[in-house]
């Protein structure tokens, strides 16, 4: 029973570390998927406190996940790690019968789960769960009370602030269809795909397929009507096509990405003017692009695409506002795409004003190669550094708290 309540807790510390990590690294994201579900269970008057929803939901999932892996107040942290995995359960079976979301966010954009793996996967996280509850009694703190209250804290502090940081900026990890190294679609690039139609029709207990061209006599009996793929079944993802649109509301995408020449966009999610320093920066960015023969766009998710505060005749185009959000989750932040391709980005306020001739005139496979490269490291680093503290925190604690 020791190896298997060991074995459970394991298994669910890491499960709740790594999604709640995961997740905040791009808290924005999983925003989006709160309020999703707001709209599915007809809570949309909510949307607007998605954000603190999701902060507070992925927090409490990685410091529960910590906790568990520790041994921290194990009492309080199995009933709140059985109260998750309940929810989460009734959630995504709700999900998998009715499909109101495509993908649950357990993982961010970092991993995608069906809805109906991400309830058997609910399903083990549960059985988990209840045991370490029912068990509960029977761990052993290895420090004192004060400590523990301390270590719980100190990572609670960590979560948030990566949180908020990412939500402020831009997301250290970019796990969405839009980051660095990806290509950029267009809608009209996507293959065209055609169906076939086949009839069923019954005679004498035995049914047989036909054709619309090769219908049979009215001695048989229909049945029913299959559809099914028959062409242009080319494997692409769809999630990361641009739709842009001018102030006449003519579609510009294929003119923008079939441009020769690097393409800089500010990205725009909200109305909200921007501040002096912005605008002058932008204002800086647009003049350098003309000097480096670049195209240079501002991007807003609304109609109304005469941004406040400008009347030096930079261009404007439209976008929808969860692709803006996609394509960049700075509010105002900035996105360089070359060929096509996703090369980098930057948040609003830290623009690369000073060095955009150095930016523009590098090799764009090069930079983008770099962002990638830091990225990786970065996740890879971050997780086996948080898992590596626990491992030493909870030996060191044994001897010297106890």
């Amino acid at each position: 029973m020791k190896i298997i309540r060991t074995i459970c807790r394991i298994l669910i510390g890491l499960t709740f570390v790594i999604s709640g990590f995961l997740k905040g690294v791009d808290p924005a994201g999983f925003s989006l998927k709160i309020s999703e579900y707001l709209a599915a269970f007809h809570l949309s008057f909510l949307s607007f406190s998605s954000i603190f929803i999701a902060i507070a939901i992925l927090s409490a999932e990685f410091v529960i996940g910590i906790s568990i892996l520790k041994g921290l107040k194990m009492r309080v942290t199995s009933f709140a790690a059985l109260v998750f995995a309940g929810f989460f359960t009734l959630i995504t079976f709700y999900s998998a019968i009715f499909n109101p979301v495509s993908d649950c966010g357990c993982f961010g954009d970092a991993v995608h789960l069906t809805n109906w793996e991400s309830f058997f996967k609910n399903i083990v996280l549960l059985t988990c769960a209840i045991l370490l509850f029912l068990k509960r009694k029977d761990f052993i703190p290895f420090c004192s009370q004060k400590i523990e209250v301390i270590y719980l804290l100190c990572y609670s502090a960590f979560i948030v602030g990566l949180s908020v940081y990412s939500a402020v900026y831009l997301p250290p990890v970019d796990f969405g269809p839009f980051r660095p190294g990806a290509v950029i679609n267009s809608s009209s690039y996507l293959p065209v795909r055609s169906y076939k139609s086949t009839l069923i029709y019954s005679k004498d207990g035995h049914e047989k397929e036909f054709t619309i061209k090769n219908i049979p006599d009215s001695t048989w009996t229909y049945v029913e009507t299959k559809t099914s793929l028959s062409g242009g079944a080319g494997n692409y993802d769809n999630s990361s096509v641009l739709s842009l649109s001018d102030s006449s509301g003519m579609y510009v995408t294929d003119s923008i990405l079939d441009s020769d020449k690097p393409v800089l966009m500010i990205i725009r999610h909200s109305l909200k003017p921007l501040s002096e320093k912005n605008i002058r920066e932008i204002g800086k960015l647009y003049a350098a692009s003309l000097a480096n023969n670049t195209e240079f766009f501002i991007i807003n998710n609304t109609t109304d695409i005469i941004p406040k505060g400008f009347s030096n005749g930079i261009p404007s185009l439209s976008m929808d506002h969860k692709t803006a959000l996609s394509l960049c989750r700075s509010d105002g932040g900035l996105v360089y795409i070359n060929g096509k391709t996703i090369i980098e980005k930057w948040p609003r306020g830290k623009y690369p004003v000073d060095s955009f001739t150095k930016v523009i005139s590098s090799d764009p496979e090069i930079l983008s190669a770099r962002t990638i490269i830091k990225e990786r490291i970065f996740i890879e680093t971050s997780i086996a550094v948080v898992l590596l503290l626990v491992v030493l925190i909870r030996f060191v604690s044994r001897y010297r708290f106890l």
